[in-house]
């Protein structure tokens, strides 16, 4: 990569992409909703080029806020949104087994029509499984 390449990379693209993990949990999203919504996640996902991550350890909770940036500025002006009825919108929530047994409650937020972040509790503080061996249960999803 030639210096032009990598200062064009640092201008106009985030500093980190989602990870393994949060690709499969939005995967699951999309495979549980409608058709309409499922072209509206998708939609949004392609944008993210900045993901920021919060552990708060005393409240055993982790999480992933997405972003869309250009030239160092978040973007707001997705073309496709949910149908924002309120601010903020509890899309989702499901429960991630892991096979050392842990738990992971997994909820899905959409800011102003904007899927938001991933927010992600743990009794036992683990919030990434060691392999792609998981299990996943108890969807919930509340349309917008």
């Amino acid at each position: 990569m030639n210096i032009i390449q990598k200062i064009h990379k640092l201008i106009f693209s985030g500093k980190s992409v989602l990870d393994s993990f949060e690709n499969a949990l939005l995967d699951i999203l999309e495979e549980n909703l409608s058709e309409s919504d499922k072209e509206i996640i998708s939609s949004q996902r392609q944008l993210f080029n900045k993901v920021y991550r919060d552990n708060e350890e005393e409240k055993n909770k982790e999480t992933s806020y997405f972003y869309w940036q250009y030239l160092g500025k978040s973007r707001i002006d997705f073309p496709k949104r949910f149908p924002a009825s309120t601010k903020e919108h509890q899309l989702a929530e499901l429960i991630v087994t892991l096979p050392s047994s842990d738990k992971i409650k997994v909820l899905y937020w959409v800011v102003n029509g904007i899927l938001f972040s991933l927010e992600m509790h743990s009794e036992s503080g683990v919030f990434r499984p060691l392999s792609p061996d998981f299990e996943v249960s108890d969807i919930k999803i509340d349309a917008l």
